[in-house]
């Protein structure tokens, strides 16, 4: 059954994936969870630098569950990108890293070192607090929101569109490469075409010359 579907873009093999922090960056459940079934893993949050989340006792069981404040531990991007990501590639499934920050600035420090690493998607938490507006979420407020948002896209797109130079270039090198190779390899056949034709000139001639010679020895 085609299960395949296009989020923003990229395609899915399934739209099965994970919720943000219930399954660390993947390898911690890569034990009891076939990480190829999944459409998408998408990891815990990740910052600029690592947090070590909230104190001790953060975990409390309820009535029919557990209620949580970890803090949104995390051990930064720089080990994120050494560790993590290259563990999550030896799978088939796509990469979606949630992105936090205190401010728009460590967003964006994050946004921008993912983009040259082979992830497919990002998810930007907005639960996170906003140092500059006395700790509230960002997702709280409609003004900080629209910021956040419109920062990333900016510094997104800036990204994407230096990738698609970056690749434009290299294809016209490659371009280029191609074509004096074609030129040289056109050049060598026209040189031994000309080989041919003067070898054809000369075999052509010693032939008439050697009918001749059978002509003038039959009249004998």
């Amino acid at each position: 059954m085609d299960m395949k579907v296009n989020i923003a873009g990229v395609e899915w093999k399934n739209p099965v994936t994970v919720a943000s922090g219930t399954f660390g960056s993947g390898e911690e459940f890569s034990e009891y969870v076939n990480l190829n079934r999944l459409g998408a893993v998408t990891t815990k949050g990740v910052a600029n630098v690592p947090w070590s989340g909230n104190p001790t006792p953060r975990v409390a069981e309820v009535y029919g569950g557990m209620m949580n404040a970890i803090g949104l531990q995390n051990p930064g991007i720089d080990l994120f990108c050494k560790r993590d990501i290259p563990f999550l590639k030896q799978y088939d499934t796509k990469i979606i890293v949630n992105v936090c920050g205190h401010s728009p600035e460590e967003y964006l420090a994050v946004v921008e070192r993912l983009a040259d690493e082979p992830i497919d998607m990002m998810e930007i938490n907005i639960s996170c607090p906003n140092v500059k507006e006395g700790a509230i979420a960002f997702g709280q407020k409609a003004d900080c929101l629209s910021e956040i948002t419109s920062a990333i896209k900016k510094v997104a797109k800036q990204e994407a569109d230096q990738l698609i130079r970056e690749a434009q270039g290299k294809a016209k090198e490659a371009t280029m490469e191609i074509e004096k190779d074609i030129a040289i390899k056109t050049k060598e056949l026209d040189d031994l075409q000309k080989q041919f034709d003067v070898y054809k000139a000369k075999m052509e001639s010693l032939l008439i010359s050697q009918l001749e010679l059978l002509k003038d020895s039959n009249k004998e």
